[in-house]
């Protein structure tokens, strides 16, 4: 705001300096004009006086000729002979009295200084208005906004954020305060779980403790010969700790169950967009983004069609297939096809080289699984589990397949 505010003190300083030099200019060359004409008018006063004297008439004057000489009267009685501000001389010539009018650059200065004064001060005014209609409309909203980011990134999220009418910044402030709503529900959202999951966690520990009692009791007796040459009694315990020990699996079956379910999926809502608007975006993005890698993202020409999808988490997938693609994939190049099939299309995106081994192809899909391709990668194994159910969510699906060298990802968009 104060850098603002020292740009509007600068452009008021410009305009009065341009202002000064104007007038100082104008003034200085037409008073320097004024000089050197100043015997010249008087000459051609004395020209006319002469031609008055030999008995020519003023109507019959040639004034076109004369540069500085405008107006020859004669007195006559009840008329308004003597003009205040104005330039003339008077003569008497016979025993009357004439007046001769007549401009000098001198003369001629106030009207061109009042024109130029009007224009700078239009222009003064105008950019003026627009500076300052930029800081009520831009920048003030801009500066009560500009420690919000800060106070999110701090935890501070009960931050007013102040709904303001700007034509340019109401629907930014307008997502700001979305965006705050969004931070201080996921974190109580994650308050929540974090009590669920140390509710949950108490609750299994205390479970799983009978059977591991037991199983501890019976593994005993067995070692300490207890139960020697009883095989039945021996059988039966064995069978015991198998029949607890699954029951330990099953807790821990349930937990990773519990686990994967927690996996924040973000809300679709299904419209209806053409897969042309679908494909500018992913090619926006990625225009120019992977030269500096030496590698391209092709998209190949495709027949417009109408989607019933959610555009955003669409373009989601779409990037997270792409950036596996060049994540994992050792190729230079990155193709985007796209097929029709039972009223469906399929978006591919291709990648060459180091695909995952057909063996865990399988299993890309599921959550924090990670292949052996992905080794020295960084990577938490959500992505594509998040990309599968968001296309299911969307009514759509999504599969994978491999070609020798390459790997194919397609995801299925139903057409509306």
């Amino acid at each position: 705001m104060k850098a603002f505010d020292r740009l509007i003190a600068i452009v008021v300083i410009v305009f009065l300096v341009l202002a000064g030099t104007v007038n100082l200019y104008l003034v200085t060359n037409y008073s320097d004009r004024s000089e050197e004409t100043g015997r010249q008018y008087r000459v051609e006063i004395s020209r006319l006086e002469t031609a008055i004297a030999s008995g020519k008439d003023i109507e019959d004057l040639d004034l076109s000729s004369c540069e500085y000489v405008t107006e020859v009267n004669g007195y006559e009685e009840g008329e308004a002979f003597y003009k205040p501000f104005s330039d003339y001389e008077l003569r008497e010539i016979d025993g009357k009295l004439y007046r001769f009018s007549y401009e000098t650059p001198g003369t001629q200065v106030f009207p061109v200084l009042i024109t130029c004064n009007m224009i700078v001060a239009a222009a003064f005014v105008v950019a003026l208005g627009v500076l300052v209609y930029v800081r009520k409309q831009i920048i003030a909203p801009m500066d009560r906004l500009s420690k919000v980011p800060e106070d999110l990134a701090k935890g501070n999220l009960s931050v007013d954020v102040k709904a303001e009418k700007s034509a340019y910044l109401g629907k930014f402030i307008w997502g700001m305060d979305r965006l705050r709503e969004k931070v201080e529900n996921d974190r109580n959202r994650n308050r929540e779980l974090e009590k669920e999951e140390k509710m949950l966690l108490l609750s299994l520990s205390h479970d799983i403790k009978t059977p591991l009692s037991a199983i501890k009791l019976s593994a005993k007796a067995l070692s300490s010969g207890l139960y020697e040459g009883d095989e039945d009694r021996q059988r039966e315990v064995a069978e015991g700790i198998g029949t607890k020990a699954n029951e330990i699996e099953r807790y821990i079956r349930d937990i990773t169950g519990a686990a994967r379910d927690d996996v924040t999926i973000p809300e679709v809502r299904v419209t209806e967009f053409y897969l042309s608007e679908l494909l500018n975006r992913v090619k926006t993005y990625y225009d120019g983004r992977y030269e500096i890698m030496r590698t391209q993202v092709v998209i190949s020409d495709y027949k417009d069609v109408l989607i019933s999808a959610d555009i955003d988490r669409a373009e989601e997938v779409l990037q997270n297939l792409i950036e596996n693609a060049f994540k994992y994939g050792t190729g230079n190049r990155i193709e985007v096809s796209t097929a029709r099939e039972e009223n469906c299309t399929l978006v591919n995106v291709k990648s060459f080289g180091n695909p995952v081994p057909a063996r865990e192809l399988p299993h890309i899909f599921d959550s924090f699984w990670r292949g052996t391709n992905a080794e020295g990668r960084e990577g938490s194994g959500l992505g594509l589990y998040i990309c599968r159910r968001l296309m299911l969510k969307m009514g759509g699906d999504i599969y994978a397949g491999i070609t020798g060298e390459s790997m194919t990802v397609t995801a299925v968009f139903p057409e509306a």
